[in-house]
């Protein structure tokens, strides 16, 4: 998804003020899309992306890729956030 649509999506559970979010990301950003790659993304979203995103009302309180995310079968790494409400 493009960073405009994600940042609606996390306006929208940030209104619902859940103790915590968790998301799955690739820590790399999904591919770029260009006029070799026809499928793809224009603009990548990183992790920081998310962090930055949601620090005004979130702290990150873990992440992870093992255990519970995994490296894709094209290199990427699948990545799990965990964020907790801020007080």
């Amino acid at each position: 998804m493009e960073p405009n649509i994600v940042e609606n999506y996390l306006n929208h559970i940030v209104r619902f003020k859940p103790k915590w979010i968790l998301l799955r990301n690739i820590k790399e950003g999904k591919q770029k899309k260009t006029k070799k790659n026809k499928v793809g993304v224009k603009n990548p979203i990183k992790s920081n992306y998310y962090i930055d995103i949601l620090k005004n009302n979130y702290s990150l309180y873990g992440r992870n890729i093992l255990g519970f995310g995994f490296k894709t079968v094209d290199n990427y790494n699948s990545e799990l956030l965990l964020f907790k409400i801020k007080k």
